[in-house]
């Protein structure tokens, strides 16, 4: 679903004129439909660690501190996803992020563990202590694109009335039915109650999810298994 197609099913729920063309039109509904689509997609983004928005960055490590900044590693990155970050090339991995006590406290010690610990300050990522050179690191980030082009280019912001959203249109739609009545100021609260309770089902089913067991370990779910008991040791 474009964008285009996102306004005209959210023009038509709230009640005003569905719109032929959007990013080139004039019309004060469509011009404020296309600025909420904008900015709605920023704002879920940066609520929730969306598969769609999930992607993997590498870089080869230096012989200093500072590893270079994050756009450097990957331009389109908004936040790293925690726990992720692994050096490949010694099948370990980073510590941190650091706090600055941490920081200040590795720095001042005159001994270096065997460990590389990340830092990320002043939008630069840190590592202490030096590493090797030419080790590959990599972690998965969120990226601060919003959507993709006709041919799969992605996109920080929109130009086109067939770009299509990175996250699901219905979502989106949903968004921007209840925050166009609160810019108007006409009664939203329902409204706003079935777009979150839609971002809750959304989140919940955008990755498969993983069986919580309570009780024994599941049996026969490798080509090893052991029987229950002490086996008389």
């Amino acid at each position: 679903m474009t964008i285009l197609s996102v306004a005209q099913d959210a023009a038509q729920k709230i009640g005003v004129p569905s719109p032929s063309a959007l990013i080139t039109s004039n019309d004060p509904d469509a011009k404020l439909i296309k600025t909420l689509i904008g900015t709605i997609c920023k704002e879920l983004g940066r609520r929730h660690d969306w598969q769609e928005l999930t992607r993997e960055a590498t870089f080869t490590t230096v012989a200093t501190e500072s590893q270079g900044t994050l756009l450097d590693i990957a331009s389109d990155l908004d936040r790293i996803i925690p726990n992720t970050a692994w050096d490949r090339t010694q099948n370990r991995p980073l510590g941190g992020p650091l706090t600055s006590k941490e920081w200040q406290q590795l720095k001042s010690s005159n001994t270096a563990g065997p460990y590389n610990d990340m830092r990320i300050v002043g939008k630069e990522l840190k590592l202490i202590p030096v590493p090797t050179v030419g080790n590959t690191v990599a972690f998965e980030y969120i990226t601060s694109n919003i959507g993709e082009d006709i041919g799969a280019t992605e996109l920080s912001s929109f130009a086109t009335d067939t770009d299509v959203p990175l996250l699901d249109e219905y979502l989106i739609m949903l968004y921007v039915v209840w925050q166009y009545k609160r810019t108007k100021g006409i009664d939203y609260r329902d409204d706003f109650q079935i777009a979150e309770i839609e971002f809750a089902n959304r989140t919940a089913a955008t990755m498969p999810r993983r069986t919580l067991n309570l009780g024994r370990s599941p049996r026969l779910t490798s080509g090893i298994n052991a029987p229950d008991g002490s086996w008389s040791v």
